[in-house]
């Protein structure tokens, strides 16, 4: 979903206008046939865009701690172009915020990376039998999930204190994590039946 390009923006500024609705009223609503006042909607309106403005507030400035964020409306349409974009350099953050079919190999090389999942971002197996190999050290995956793939991790043997962390594998997945690495941490993983 596309954040919009507008607001309520119901400033109402003279506050008498603005009459918050009585808890008894908030408790029963409007029944059939009643008209809330204007004072009364004027107050609804006015903290729906207030809230809805504190939100955004919130959430820009959590997008703001992530050097790339990927998926709709983000820096980058799939997580390979954010890995490969040169002003994305090692111990950068990146936000996935979207789910992607992997069609190639996603290919970490950046020391330390870190690259977190939202909730519902989920990288299924398109052509790739592989989800993400990682060939350098420091690397974080974060909440990622996994669907479909032979392997869904690859910690090559150049890895070492990489970490795997809080992901999900379906069971349709073969092998979870593949490490030929040193001191790599794997921690809160888990099987998904789905």
């Amino acid at each position: 979903m596309a954040k919009p390009s507008s607001y309520l923006d119901w400033s109402v500024v003279t506050p008498a206008n603005r009459v918050e609705p009585t808890p008894a009223k908030k408790n029963a609503g409007w029944v059939p046939d009643e008209k809330p006042t204007a004072e009364n909607m004027n107050w609804n309106f006015y903290n729906t865009d207030e809230w809805i403005k504190y939100f955004e507030g919130v959430t820009d400035s959590f997008l703001a701690a992530f050097d790339a964020v990927v998926g709709a409306g983000g820096t980058h349409a799939d997580l390979q172009a954010a890995i490969d974009d040169g002003t994305i350099g090692t111990y950068s953050r990146i936000l996935v915020r979207d789910p992607e079919t992997v069609d190639s190999t996603i290919t970490v090389g950046k020391n330390g990376l870190e690259i977190f999942f939202h909730p519902l971002a989920k990288l299924t197996a398109g052509v790739a039998t592989t989800g993400i190999q990682v060939s350098a050290p420091g690397v974080k995956i974060l909440n990622a999930r996994f669907s479909g793939f032979t392997t869904a991790v690859d910690l090559l043997a150049a890895t070492k204190n990489c970490r795997v962390e809080g992901c999900n594998f379906e069971a349709t997945v073969t092998t979870d994590i593949a490490d030929a690495g040193t001191n790599n941490l794997m921690l809160g993983n888990m099987l998904e039946v789905v």
